[in-house]
């Protein structure tokens, strides 16, 4: 009954799968004319249609490079990922009184690292506490849990034949009670500005961004902006209230390097092999290959982009590709499909 599949068997079956997968990142070159919300989107658009490939591992170049830097919450995250693992593994026991406080640490540890916790992770320790309350009588509680989880993410995949029937229906119970919640106005702003939001891991756009029509209850707010180490909380909103919310970033010490070495990239740019610059990508970033895009000013026809696909073990150019994405959508699986084709 676990929530998309127990920890360990999802770590054994990602890094069966990670194994043989080529490390690829996207950059876009930030033009002159083009506003920075045309390129972040065309960033997210482009990485989410990497993604869909199943021989690639796509890189976040920011969480590598926090990584690089020994910026990332690492002892958190593997603290998290312990309790988690010890809190399902009582409640696989029976032990269901014992399991409540483990996952409670687990999502009180998540809850400090939002910006790198993974949204399967939270979804773990809500669903393990929702079933430990119900198993310990404490209906009321459980029921709070599972509208808290549904709240944020609706799709949950659950085997819900290995679960006890009373609970299956009290979960059907919370999810139906979710599209029934009352709205509210989140506003989210950073400093910097133009950082990409993240709502419960959907892009929602560039600070500053006023999000009307989201269910009241507890979300996961991420931002992102190139340069700069990700940030994050977790936001609670009230019925007939605009809640704002104002994060700090903090500067990425190590994105001097990569800034340098990106500047003498896209001089590169098309080159049959890749440059010394493109190499150094290699080293920041860790990556076998590199998508590297340059678009041009929107038209009516779309925004026209030159990419090239480097292979930075052999320094090869594998593929360039000119393309012209519609200008609204800037839809980009076919692009990815077109990228990769005979590579």
């Amino acid at each position: 009954g676990t929530p998309d599949e127990a920890p360990a068997a999802r770590g054994a079956r990602r890094s069966a799968a990670a194994e043989g997968r080529v490390k690829v990142g996207g950059l876009v070159e930030p033009v002159k004319g083009l506003k920075a919300a045309l390129v972040e989107k065309l960033g997210v658009k482009i990485e989410r249609a990497l993604r869909k490939n199943p021989r690639l591992q796509v890189v976040n170049p920011d969480t590598e490079l926090a990584s690089f830097g020994g910026d990332l919450p690492t002892e958190t995250i593997d603290e998290a990922r312990k309790l988690i693992k010890q809190g399902y593994k009582k409640l696989d026991d029976g032990s269901f009184k014992e399991a409540i406080p483990l996952l409670r640490s687990a999502l009180a540890a998540l809850g400090k690292i939002v910006a790198y916790a993974k949204k399967s992770q939270l979804v773990q320790a809500q669903f393990g506490l929702a079933l430990a309350y119900f198993q310990t009588k404490a209906r009321p509680q459980a029921e709070q849990m599972l509208v808290r989880l549904f709240t944020w993410r609706s799709k949950v995949k659950l085997d819900l034949e290995s679960l006890p029937k009373p609970f299956v229906l009290l979960v059907e119970a919370a999810k139906a009670r979710v599209p029934k919640l009352p709205t509210a106005t989140l506003d989210v702003g950073s400093v910097p500005a133009g950082a990409k939001v993240y709502l419960n891991g959907r892009f929602v756009g560039l600070t500053p961004v006023s999000l009307d029509d989201v269910p009241v209850g507890s979300h996961f707010l991420t931002l992102r902006k190139r340069g700069w180490l990700k940030g994050g909380e977790e936001v609670t909103l009230v019925a007939s209230r605009k809640t704002s919310v104002a994060i700090s970033l903090k500067q990425s010490p190590k994105y001097a390097l990569l800034e340098q070495a990106l500047a003498r990239t896209w001089e590169d740019l098309g080159k049959p092999r890749a440059s010394n610059a493109m190499n150094e990508l290699k080293t920041l970033l860790m990556l076998d290959q590199v998508v590297l895009v340059r678009p041009a000013e929107p038209t009516a026809e779309g925004v026209k982009i030159d990419a090239c696909l480097y292979d930075l073990r052999t320094l090869h150019l594998l593929k360039r590709v000119t393309v012209t994405l519609p200008a609204k959508s800037l839809k980009a699986e076919a692009f990815a499909g077109t990228l990769y084709a005979g590579v």
